[in-house]
């Protein structure tokens, strides 16, 4: 397979992408009953609904991590299952500062392949032959025509579901399942409804191993991606940019290692969406994580990205790798204008219009 590898250089024009807009399921009717308010439901009506037995849903303290588990599972499903209309939208990300080239990778994948089997039988071929090295602190952005397989990936590295073939690894240790090390944000929040954003935030660290954060690194983690004074909001209390943030705060709540985010920003307005690319870089510098963002955005991915990674059409592997050193902090009142971003959006769709 070749590798296309572009630098800094010449003038293009660039086209704006049309904005995809799909409504989000509301994650309240996971408790068994959509209601207006979507989060609070009054204690006498909720024990005459656990008494009746219509009604499943517990009270924050007693939540289990087993309850939490498959409610989370279930919510998962379904932000995937919105992503389908839209298929496979990616980005992977870097930060801002100083990328460690000379360490071993943090994300090595080798020959990575997947194939599925469909209810008839029929054997659908996935991925195939897929290379992909990330660097620590790296900010990569994976595009692709929908059905290419970025989904499939981003699912496969967060240890979702397995790989058909190939060898993937994060810091040298082969991935066979979830780890806390990765932290997942899907398209949409999937926010719990009966829990405020301080308890949606600290969620990770009350069901599973608490690792590297105390509750003041929650409350930190709050006032960084703007939601302070909204701790003890609930969901439906937020607009759907402030839901994703605090997905994204839930995301770093463990401090973990590598963000992975499948098209988070696909839901909303193209004015919401500009923001929250400008929140996220900024989030990114201060964290310091390895993203990898998922998305059909051209414009997001050259504005948010270290690199760019174009995908083929399924079976899905990397046609071109394109290098992004436009200037940082970038804001859309002059990064659209630069030369290189230009240029470099022309390029990309051209790979794209090839594929």
């Amino acid at each position: 397979m070749h590798w296309l590898q572009f630098e800094p250089g010449g003038v293009g024009v660039t086209e704006r992408t049309r904005q995809q807009r799909v409504q989000p399921l509301p994650v309240h009717r996971l408790r068994g009953e959509a209601h207006a308010k979507g989060a609070q439901l009054s204690r006498r009506n909720a024990k005459r609904r656990k008494a009746s037995g219509q009604c499943t849903c517990k009270s924050d303290e007693n939540v289990t991590p087993a309850d939490v588990h498959a409610l989370w599972s279930a919510a998962s499903r379904v932000a995937i299952m919105l992503s389908v209309p839209l298929l496979e939208r990616g980005i992977f990300v870097r930060p801002a500062h100083a990328v460690q080239t000379g360490a071993s990778p943090l994300i090595a994948a080798s020959s990575v392949g997947k194939t599925y089997s469909t209810a008839s039988g029929e054997k659908v071929l996935a991925l195939e032959d897929l290379n992909v090295s990330i660097a620590h602190g790296e900010f990569v952005s994976l595009v692709g025509p929908s059905g290419c397989g970025k989904s499939t990936f981003l699912r496969i590295l967060a240890g979702l579901e397995p790989a058909s073939g190939g060898r993937l690894s994060i810091a040298g240790h082969a991935v066979s399942g979830p780890s806390p090390d990765v932290g997942v944000v899907f398209q949409s929040a999937t926010l719990l409804p009966w829990l405020t954003v301080a308890q949606n935030t600290s969620l990770p660290l009350r069901v599973g191993p608490a690792r590297g954060r105390a509750s003041t690194g929650v409350q930190a983690l709050l006032d960084m991606a703007g939601l302070k004074g909204f701790e003890n909001k609930y969901p439906y209390e937020l607009s759907g940019g402030m839901q994703q943030r605090a997905a994204i705060c839930r995301a770093l709540a463990r401090d973990p290692k590598i963000l992975l985010m499948d098209e988070p920003f696909g839901a909303l307005d193209a004015l919401t969406r500009e923001r929250l690319n400008v929140e996220l870089q900024r989030i990114w510098q201060a964290s310091g994580k390895t993203v990898l963002l998922i998305t059909h955005s051209i414009a997001e991915s050259v504005f948010l990205s270290d690199r760019v990674l174009v995908m083929s059409p399924r079976p899905g592997r990397i046609l071109a790798d394109f290098a992004v050193t436009l200037p940082r902090p970038r804001d859309f009142a002059s990064t659209p204008e630069h030369p290189d971003y230009l240029r470099l959006t022309k390029e990309i769709r051209s790979v794209l219009d090839r594929a």
